[in-house]
């Protein structure tokens, strides 16, 4: 997959396929991969809704702001592959958002759509607020291509073994700004800590923020060798620090005996 770049002015295969900015990136991956299909582009670009976000006043408008940051990838495929693959393609994304969760289960696919832009499937997660949309892949065909002119239609074809197809699309697409929220929603927990409710962030180890570990000057590191020992079979993810502490330690020892 190529990215096309985080500058504002980037475009999409869905409203301006046949731009200077898009045929030269498309050309280069059709190139890449000796003409042959399948390969893909993705795109990250910075956008304002100068329309409005729709009138959600719930929870659900804080997944929607109206400056984001658009996350497209749209995979270029042979026409007799794009079903399966368009299937495929759902299974994977809905297992990426899993993979990170605390709750894997809230997260699942909606059934197939037809709308203007060809078939639609949803991933959604289950929050206590309700079923909430974070990312939507289509597969839209040929219908990127459909409405430009011969000549056009032409260079964005590629090969099918020896024959030369316009290829099917398969577009997913989310915003960071609605990861970002999805993932920290997913995180929070009330859990009791000795009878009093506590508020816990529950992060996948990958998406958590800060790594925990120790630093001491020498003076402090006696006082931390045990400690260091009981929390190395706790749960926490911790650097083994223990056994540079003991080796000083004792070579410290050492020396302080062969010096009296």
């Amino acid at each position: 997959m190529a990215l096309l770049g985080t500058a504002p002015k980037c475009y999409s295969v869905v409203t301006k396929v046949y731009d200077e900015d898009f045929s030269e990136h498309y050309r280069y991956m059709k190139d890449m991969s000796g003409g042959q299909l399948p390969f893909g582009l993705t795109e990250m670009r910075a956008e304002v809704d100068r329309c409005g976000v729709a009138e959600d006043t719930g929870d659900g408008r804080y997944f929607t702001p109206s400056h984001r940051t658009v996350m497209r990838s749209c995979a270029f495929v042979r026409p007799i592959d794009s079903s399966q693959a368009f299937y495929q393609w759902q299974k994977r994304r809905k297992m990426w958002w899993r993979k990170f969760s605390a709750s894997p289960g809230r997260f699942s696919v909606t059934d197939v759509q037809s709308v203007e832009e060809g078939q639609r499937a949803e991933i959604c997660a289950e929050f206590p607020w309700g079923s909430q949309s974070v990312e939507c892949v289509t597969l839209r065909g040929s219908a990127p291509f459909d409405k430009l002119d011969h000549a056009c239609r032409q260079s964005f074809e590629a090969r099918d073994g020896r024959k030369r197809v316009t290829p099917h699309v398969i577009e997913s697409w989310t915003t960071l700004e609605c990861a970002v929220f999805t993932f920290l929603c997913d995180s929070h927990d009330e859990v009791r800590l000795s009878g009093v409710p506590k508020e816990v962030m529950r992060f996948h180890r990958k998406l958590a923020p800060y790594k925990l570990a120790f630093s001491a000057s020498s003076s402090c590191e006696f006082k931390l060798c045990t400690p260091l020992i009981t929390l190395k079979g706790s749960s926490l993810t911790l650097t083994d620090y223990t056994m540079t502490l003991s080796y000083k330690l004792h070579h410290s020892g050492t020396k302080q005996g062969s010096s009296t």
